[in-house]
């Protein structure tokens, strides 16, 4: 827009030049032309520009009157970074008149439209194109420096963006990084909590379970039988209840996340392990011990058997079913569907409700866990 501007405000500077000639026809066609052919320069682009720029030249030289253009074309000259390309329109000056303005604007006459386009200019023309000259290279000055300002300004808010979507990016994975380790220290504590409990509570409890229950054998006091029968079954109940609550709080202290990597650990010596977990963190604990166990025999059977050396771990949760799928890119494909470890992988499967489908082609060996959500 800025272009636009100075384009316009150097048009009129051109027009004040060649309206002291004293034709009437021939300035304005010596402008439309002028004026035109800068157009289709600009349209065109490079080479065709150059071209253009040489032809407006060399007909200042030839027809004095294109001199007053010059500011314009100096101006063109100046953005295909070609300022020199104006030098033969210097020629102009051989035709000097003086530095009196021209008479007065007579009436046209089209006869002498090639005269009057060739005739010398006054030196106030002359003049105005040289001024001209001058402001169109402040204009570009000031306009390459603020087009160069422009692109630092744009390249610095894209490097703020790029930073910044770095930086959410870390932030992203902070946050997911301290979630693991709140939840692996929630599982911990949970998991030291029924431990607690089962060594300490629920021993106390079954010592009591033993008392009452010696003394129902010893009590001879009919009076006293119905209370303690009353008592024995109590702690009866607190200990299944006791029990029932050390059992949930253990399944819910499994993360089948750390087990995973776990799992993988003893294969990091001869693998590049590729581990891609996208499981919902509330999946039932059947499933979450069936994935630990079929992944801890498929990393196994992988180390015994396979040549590869990239073992890839897929976990990921579907609208409709739970999937894992392990992976190595060994050449040994030829495995028998028969083994122990492969058998005990489709039983898990089974016991889970879902489905073990094995998987050997050129690209590896790998196994596939496929258990549908019950709703």
């Amino acid at each position: 827009m800025d272009r636009l501007y100075e384009i316009i405000a150097i048009s009129l500077l051109c027009l004040i030049g060649v309206s002291l000639s004293d034709s009437f026809v021939a300035p304005v066609i010596v402008f439309i032309i002028s004026i035109t052919l800068i157009s289709l320069a600009g349209y065109f682009g490079k080479p065709v520009s150059y071209v253009i720029i040489v032809v407006l030249s060399l007909s200042c030289g030839i027809m004095p009157l294109f001199f007053c253009m010059v500011p314009m074309i100096m101006y063109v000259a100046l953005w295909e970074k070609k300022w020199y390309l104006v030098t033969p329109s210097l020629l102009a000056f051989r035709m000097i008149d003086s530095f009196s303005t021209n008479s007065m604007v007579t009436e046209p006459d089209m006869t002498n439209l090639l005269q009057d386009m060739m005739k010398p200019l006054s030196g106030i023309q002359y003049l105005i194109g040289l001024m001209g000259a001058v402001i169109s290279v402040i204009l570009y000055i000031r306009i390459s420096n603020v087009d160069i300002a422009n692109a630092k300004l744009r390249e610095l808010r894209d490097e703020i963006s790029e930073k910044n979507e770095i930086l959410k990016s870390q932030n992203k994975k902070l946050m997911e990084a301290q979630n693991d380790e709140i939840n692996l220290a929630t599982m911990k504590e949970r998991n030291r909590i029924a431990r607690e409990i089962h060594d300490n509570v629920g021993h106390m409890l079954t010592r009591s379970l033993l008392q009452t229950g010696a003394l129902k054998i010893a009590n001879k006091d009919e009076s006293l039988r119905e209370p303690i029968e009353e008592l024995h079954s109590t702690l009866d109940h607190a200990m299944t209840s006791i029990r029932k609550s050390v059992h949930d709080l253990h399944d819910d202290s499994i993360d089948l996340k750390s087990l995973i990597y776990e799992c993988t650990e003893p294969a990091k010596d001869r693998f590049n392990v590729d581990i891609e977990y996208k499981l919902d963190p509330h999946i039932p604990t059947a499933i979450r011990l069936c994935m630990a166990g079929i992944v801890k025999e498929a990393v196994s059977n992988a180390i015994r058997h396979s040549d590869g050396d990239v073992l890839s771990i897929g976990a990921y949760s579907e609208p409709s079913s739970y999937n894992l799928r392990i992976k190595d890119n060994g050449s040994k494909t030829d495995i028998k569907n028969t083994g122990i470890g492969l058998a005990n992988m489709r039983e898990r499967a089974r016991e889970a409700g879902g489905t073990l489908k094995i998987v050997s082609d050129e690209t590896g060996f790998g196994v596939d866990l496929f258990i549908p959500i019950v709703k």
